[in-house]
């Protein structure tokens, strides 16, 4: 039914490929060998990281769904997220809204929450004309290339998030707190809040304050490697770096610009995120840098081909995305449990 391979691009850096062995095989026929193989794709993450099934699929959210049931993943709402998806199926989604000309940084999904997917698949609808590359990065190698010292704070200490969400759209592609936990009910805001060990306050005008601390790091469950996974390279008020690392300087300034006028009475309401370590001291500036760049160091860039779909470990292999031109579709399905083939084990989640 397949072989694997890896990608020359890549090298020995994940994702494993999966490809056709002959002609393509119909879907029902490549669906029945995902459930016959639920372990060997478990075995595979484990060893790898990341899988990539190229020429199987088509592209669009129905193969999607019906490849998270075939290989016995739970599915989880999109709760939570900083940006805007739109819904394409039950629990399928759009990766982002963000516009086209903005990168997003490396990350593991939802890393500052307390219920995070452990595992993020992805399905190429529309293949970008130009750019739209996704970075990949294994977090146990950037946990590794960070300066003993940069480590040592953030094992020590963990981090503190804090983010104000607005009850109105104010920006296109952000989420309002009714987008976030998918309820207009404040009583149910407020339960989801307690259960993720989040401190919710309301705000005058409608928004939603929310705080919380967690772990900056975690061990690997098989190897017992450390790992980064935390979000503070994207809550600290510094995003114009990004844009200024990958060559769009210029974007870079006006965004930095825009950062210092909005450290006021509206960025206090609707759009601060910031970041501390956990014992509420400052992140300091050259720690952030370290960690950027420890990222990016690390950083192996997948071009996407159409119905290309990939599968991660979410608390290993961090993801981003590359600014693009003309259309891209990338579709997005969050992991939060894995139904063995044996009846005996049971099905594992996040917490």
């Amino acid at each position: 039914m397949w072989m694997t391979s890896t990608l020359p691009e890549l090298g020995a850096s994940p994702p494993l490929v999966v490809r056709p062995q002959g002609d393509r095989p119909e879907p029902a026929e490549f669906l029945a060998a995902v459930r016959d193989h639920r372990e060997w794709i478990q075995e595979q993450l484990v060893e790898h990281g990341g899988l990539l099934f190229r020429g199987f699929l088509r592209g669009d959210a129905d193969e999607l769904e019906k490849f998270t049931a075939a290989a016995g993943l739970h599915l989880m709402p999109s709760l939570r997220g900083v940006t805007r998806r739109r819904r394409m199926g039950r629990r399928i989604y759009t990766s982002t809204e963000v516009p086209s000309s903005l990168p997003i940084p490396l990350h593991c999904e939802m890393s500052y929450t307390i219920r995070h997917p452990i595992q993020i698949a992805f399905l190429c609808a529309v293949p970008p004309r130009q750019g739209g590359e996704t970075p990949l990065a294994d977090m146990a190698a950037v946990y590794s290339s960070l300066p003993a010292s940069v480590r040592r704070r953030f094992d020590e200490l963990g981090v503190t998030y804090e983010q104000s969400v607005p009850g109105r759209r104010l920006v296109p592609w952000r989420k309002t707190w009714r987008d976030m936990f998918e309820t207009d009910d404040p009583d149910k805001v407020e339960s989801i809040c307690r259960d993720q060990e989040i401190e919710a306050r309301w705000l005058p005008g409608g928004g939603l304050l929310l705080r919380n601390t967690r772990p900056a790091t975690r061990q690997e469950p098989t190897s017992g490697a450390k790992i980064w996974f935390n979000h503070a390279h994207i809550f600290h008020p510094s995003f114009a770096w990004e844009l200024q690392r990958i060559g769009q300087r210029a974007r870079g300034l006006a965004v930095g610009a825009l950062e210092v006028l909005l450290r006021g009475p509206l960025e206090r309401v609707a759009f601060r995120h910031s970041v501390c370590y956990g014992d509420g001291s400052p992140i300091p500036p050259a720690d952030i840098r370290a960690v950027r760049a420890a990222l990016w160091s690390q950083a192996r860039m997948l071009a996407w081909l159409q119905g290309d779909l990939v599968l991660l470990d979410n608390l290993r292999i961090a993801h981003a995305r590359m600014p693009f031109a003309g259309p891209r579709r990338i579709l997005t399905a969050l992991v939060d449990g894995v139904e063995r083939a044996s009846a005996e084990q049971p099905r594992q989640r996040s917490r």
